[in-house]
């Protein structure tokens, strides 16, 4: 049977309302997270694909839209023509000046040339669309979410404030339309203020992702939770629900890492031999000790855990600001009273960065976080 090669693309773009004072150089690793795959994330522009696919999916939805409510202007075999007055009539989806993050994981794939058709925007036959589009969005989704997380918490958490295309789906190939299947919303573009960044996190970035590209599975596995969390909680601008978010990103990283970190946290202890760090080690660190990692300890406990191990010298501040977070999360989540005034978003939003980064570069780069 013949066939022919096309690419599969999952894109997922945010736009912010911050740009880099210096632009960051895209990042590609190739044959990851398999042979014949690719990931990019680039930064400035929207995708070009992902914009002009996006445009075409909407323009598609349209033209199938009035030919199956019976408009006689509007018949099959004029598809590609009704398609091509919708995309003259758009307007532009996003600000050409906009500030977005783009990454992307590609992959070549081959279709029975039977399942391919004559049309310039929608040339493969949507049957066969849909079952790779979901194929390829299922794929996906774990890798960009902590491609993504590297990304933030490297180059800068603002980039990642509103999601634009959410793993939007693209087909294409040489001498055809970029398309995706039909779309009938768009996410807001935004443009404002400069944050610092450029070189420095790029480099780092690139280290990271190379990184990363040697264990993917097992990353993957491991970050996959934490980053959904996090990235859940940089876009979401409801302040309960994002104190919510930035609390679960927190709680993940010690679920995960606690045990682990124990031998680690007590080599802390007999390095640092500071009084002040150990009396606020002893209300909980000790009595776990004595347990032998055994039974049930709180989440504070593990917290401790992981803020001695990772950062001894901080432990005691961020004990007490993760101690005032868990506070009001448990008023919250238990029902207790309605939370007055603003939840302590600014504490969560300290330590899910600093934590999320130290989370990354412990499993990534394998070294204690600067």
């Amino acid at each position: 049977m013949d066939e022919e090669r096309i690419t599969v693309s999952v894109v997922r773009c945010y736009g912010s309302a911050s740009r880099l004072a210096e632009e960051p150089t895209p990042v590609t690793l190739t044959d990851y997270p398999k042979a014949g795959e690719r990931i990019a994330v680039s930064f400035g522009g929207m995708h070009k694909d992902g914009s002009r696919a996006q445009q075409i999916g909407r323009a598609v939805g349209a033209a199938q839209l009035l030919a199956h409510a019976g408009d006689p202007r509007h018949d099959q075999s004029r598809f590609d023509e009704n398609v091509r007055r919708s995309l003259d009539a758009m307007p532009a989806d996003h600000d050409p000046a906009g500030c977005y993050t783009n990454v992307e994981l590609a992959a070549e794939t081959s279709v029975a040339a039977d399942k391919l058709n004559a049309s310039r925007y929608l040339w493969i036959e949507p049957e066969t669309a849909i079952e790779l589009e979901q194929k390829a969005k299922d794929r996906a989704a774990p890798y960009l979410d902590v491609i993504c997380a590297n990304t933030a918490v490297t180059v800068s958490p603002r980039l990642f404030e509103t999601l634009v295309l959410d793993d939007a789906v693209v087909f294409s190939a040489p001498g055809k339309e970029p398309f995706q299947l039909p779309q009938f919303e768009v996410g807001e573009p935004t443009v404002s203020i400069t944050l610092q960044g450029g070189l420095l996190g790029n480099a780092m970035l690139e280290l990271r992702l190379e990184a990363l590209a040697q264990h993917p599975s097992k990353t993957v596995t491991e970050l996959g939770v934490v980053s959904q969390w996090y990235l859940a909680f940089l876009r979401e601008s409801d302040s309960m629900k994002k104190f919510l978010f930035g609390f679960a990103t927190l709680e993940a990283i010690t679920d995960r890492w606690a045990t682990q970190l124990v031998s680690r946290a007590i080599e802390q202890l007999g390095i640092i031999g500071d009084g002040k760090l150990l009396d606020a080690a002893t209300d909980f660190f000790g009595e776990y000790v004595k347990a032998k990692g055994e039974g049930d300890i709180s989440i504070r406990q593990r917290f401790g855990i992981v803020a001695l191990a990772l950062f001894p010298e901080d432990a005691p501040a961020d004990l007490k600001d993760f101690t005032k977070a868990a506070s009001a999360r448990n008023e919250i989540a238990h029902g207790r009273k309605m939370p007055t005034g603003t939840p302590p978003v600014d504490i969560v939003q300290r330590l899910s960065e600093k934590y999320v980064r130290a989370a990354l570069d412990l499993k990534l780069l394998e070294s204690a976080p600067p």
